[in-house]
């Protein structure tokens, strides 16, 4: 075997092995890899998921890229292909050419898993998303390599492409991922549209920019205040995003995420997906930062701790807490119908519970707060909450 170039490792290795897990093994499956340059990704499939009696179609020029030329880079070709995979050719048949053709004449719903990594050119990549498409079996996983790149000066890369075909297909895929690479899976999630349009006739779409401005921020930014500049935030379960705004305004990289993204400030980078469950590679952010959500359904921090890097901070700007849970139902149900009616969960942790959820944590504060989310800016500290028979406001820091 020979190599030129360790882009595969570096890019793609940790996300083919997570997500693509549930097809290790298993006979009948069906793979495509549109850009399959030397084969080092190719051979990685075939020793670790296509063990079974399963196949890979891989699509390629083998006469290298623009930017191959421009970067002086060796192109070892077909030959130099079948040499790295040459135990497993039985597996592998080549389609040499260009995918934007020959990906018309492949089998509708054929494949479970695609392999978005040809030419990095826009309107190349955004072809070769939609010819797959139709390809790929519902519940079947795409991934699209390169958002982040950004080689061409023209800056017709292949994000604008990724960004236009995840608009276009909206609701056809849950998405998994979206960094380097982009991951989703084909499925219909309509409902999901029927559920924003509910969560927009409640809630409204994203405000503008003078209310971001004008809003107060509540005491507990004091926890952060200063602090951001140029580090990476999460923030979950964002509504409008007025927590990443300022954020981002202090200087800080910011992500957005929520459930839904039907109020969010579309300056803000958003990924859609819930505090439980989140597409982010362990010890990714600075600082994870929310308000008003951990209540909401079960009060796992599991996730927030994963993504968080070691010694860095989850701050909660305000949850709220009661002492006794026994008529809590009672209280949402003569308080809270609507959000009751929507599915959302308001009930309220007693401080006890929320003890035991930041336990996972190598420390952790608690702080009394007003009954206000929003208040006027004090010169006063933030008093630390000592009263285990508190009922009221928190706010709460935690370090990993």
């Amino acid at each position: 075997m020979r190599y030129t170039q360790n882009w595969f490792e570096i890019t793609a290795r940790d996300n083919f092995n997570k997500f693509l897990e549930e097809f290790k093994g298993k006979d009948n499956l069906h793979f495509l890899e549109i850009g399959c340059f030397e084969g080092m990704g190719t051979r990685w499939l075939l020793e670790n998921i296509l063990t079974g009696k399963s196949d890979i179609t891989v699509m390629d020029t083998f006469e290298g890229s623009e930017e191959h030329t421009r970067d002086g880079i060796e192109i070892l070709g077909l030959k130099g292909f079948k040499e790295n995979v040459k135990e497993y050719l039985d597996k592998v048949k080549i389609c040499k050419g260009y995918s934007q053709q020959l990906l018309k004449s492949e089998k509708v719903e054929y494949f479970d898993f695609i392999y978005v990594d040809g030419s990095h050119r826009a309107c190349d990549a955004l072809q070769d998303m939609c010819f797959s498409w139709d390809l790929l079996k519902e519940g079947g996983i795409m991934i699209m390599d390169d958002y982040a790149w950004n080689g061409f000066s023209d800056h017709l890369n292949a994000c604008i492409a990724i960004d236009s075909f995840l608009n276009c297909f909206k609701y056809k895929y849950e998405l998994l991922l979206k960094e380097y690479q982009v991951v989703i899976r084909k499925g219909d999630f309509s409902k999901l549209e029927m559920e924003e349009k509910t969560m927009i006739k409640q809630f409204g779409t994203p405000p503008s920019d003078e209310w971001f401005e004008n809003i107060k921020l509540p005491r507990s930014w004091d926890l952060i205040r200063g602090r951001l500049d140029g580090k990476s935030i999460l923030d979950i379960g964002c509504n409008s995003g007025w927590v990443a705004w300022w954020a981002k305004k202090e200087g800080a990289i910011v992500t957005a995420s929520d459930i839904f993204n039907t109020h969010v400030h579309p300056s803000l980078p958003f990924v859609k997906c819930s505090k439980e469950e989140m597409p982010f590679k362990n010890e990714s952010f600075d600082f994870v930062l929310t308000g008003n959500v951990l209540h909401h359904g079960e009060l796992d921090l599991t996730e927030i701790k994963r993504v968080l890097k070691a010694g860095c901070e989850f701050v909660s700007l305000q949850e709220p807490c009661i002492l006794n849970e026994t008529n809590e139902q009672k209280y949402l149900e003569e308080n809270l119908k609507n959000e009751l009616d929507l599915g959302i969960d308001e009930r309220r942790p007693s401080l006890e519970k929320y003890k035991k959820a930041l336990s996972i944590f190598s420390s952790f504060q608690l702080y009394r707060m007003n009954d206000q989310m929003f208040v006027e800016p004090t010169t006063e500290t933030l008093p630390p909450l000592i009263d285990d028979n508190y009922e009221g406001g928190i706010a709460i820091r935690a370090i990993k």
